[in-house]
């Protein structure tokens, strides 16, 4: 296809009335993401909107859908996020984990009872005493 990146991008962005969204078109990658080449570089299509309608993306930047659908590249409807964030926001095991409000064992987090760990994520204070409790009896230990 001929034209401009900003032509070629218009010619794969389909609006929908009845949504607001605009449905990409054109490639789709394996993660669902409407892509198109500018300049020889493969690019994802909403970055290239976000861009070309609202403004610069720094690198680290992640831009984020707000009606969930990684195809829909209308930039009213996306927003720049920390890679963090966008990750908290979502659905993924990181996000779940994140919401969760006590341990396994019914313990509340709260800040006395969680361990931050270094690798990331956290843990309940409370278990990780009875565990460490546990072990030096099971293994002898003084208690």
């Amino acid at each position: 296809m001929i034209g401009t990146p900003l032509e070629r991008f218009n010619a794969y962005a389909m609006p929908i009335p009845e949504s607001g969204c605009w449905l990409w078109t054109g490639p789709i990658s394996h993660k669902g993401y409407g892509r198109f080449t500018v300049d020889g570089r493969k690019v994802q299509a909403h970055r290239f909107s976000y861009k070309q309608f609202v403004g610069p993306v720094p690198d680290e930047t992640t831009i984020d859908h707000l009606c969930r659908v990684r195809c829909f590249v209308n930039p009213d409807h996306l927003r720049q996020l920390s890679n963090r964030d966008n990750i908290l926001i979502g659905v993924g095991p990181t996000a779940i984990n994140a919401k969760k409000v006590q341990c396994s064992n019914g313990h509340i987090y709260t800040k006395d009872t969680t361990i931050e760990r270094p690798e990331g994520g956290r843990g309940c204070r409370i278990c990780k005493s009875k565990y460490n409790k546990n072990y030096r009896i099971a293994h002898g230990a003084e208690v």
